[in-house]
């Protein structure tokens, strides 16, 4: 199966990741107090039994597939969808793991380009040093004072507080962002932050 075919499955996938993540806590969470009920039976007892049965069918029927199913589908990458974005919960997403990072409303061609676009950069993760390279000539471009607005964004500051450590208004910090995402052809600040992360960029 090809990259492109999983796109119109991925929530799908991402759904069941979820169901199965649940059901597997949930049985961790139940099967110890099966076994606490369980020791306070008479061995060999049929009300015995009926608790070896229950935790087999627990250990075996829901939490060891839970446990697998989570593993597998847990292998595809992450998007974030939100409805209540900002730039600390963006940051600490893209440090988090996720690939990419969404608001809504968004739109079907907005989202399936972003799983696509995420499923690619997933696949090709093992090349991390050319996309390291690749990401920090990206960074080289930008200016000192673009260079010092990136590295606040990615530590999640609004454009206010930025403006008041570096001592210049709001509006100017807005410029050196529009200047910096252009000169990065990034779209979005999930996509800025996932360019200084993965040129392990450091705030100066």
């Amino acid at each position: 199966m090809t990259i492109s075919a999983l796109v119109p499955l991925y929530l799908w996938i991402k759904s069941f990741h979820v169901i199965s993540m649940i059901a597997w806590m949930a049985a961790l969470f139940y099967l110890p107090r099966l076994y606490v009920y369980h020791t306070g039976m008479v061995r060999g007892s049929a009300e015995s039994e009926r608790f070896k049965v229950m935790e087999r069918r627990l250990a075996r029927g829901i939490m060891g597939p839970a446990m697998h199913a989570t593993w597998l589908f847990g292998l595809l990458p992450v998007v974030i969808v939100t409805g209540h974005a900002d730039v600390g919960l963006a940051v600490k997403a893209m440090k988090a793991g996720a690939l990419d990072f969404i608001e809504k409303p968004y739109s079907e061609d907005e989202l399936l380009r972003a799983v696509r676009s995420a499923l690619a950069r997933h696949a090709d993760n093992r090349h991390t040093g050319v996309m390291t390279e690749a990401a920090r000539a990206r960074i080289a471009v930008l200016t000192p004072r673009e260079r010092e607005v990136l590295g606040r964004l990615v530590e999640g500051r609004p454009n206010k507080v930025i403006a008041h450590e570096l001592g210049i208004s709001p509006r100017t910090v807005e410029i050196h962002r529009a200047n910096m995402m252009e000169k990065l052809a990034c779209r979005s600040l999930a996509e800025a932050v996932r360019v200084a992360i993965a040129a392990q960029f450091q705030k100066l």
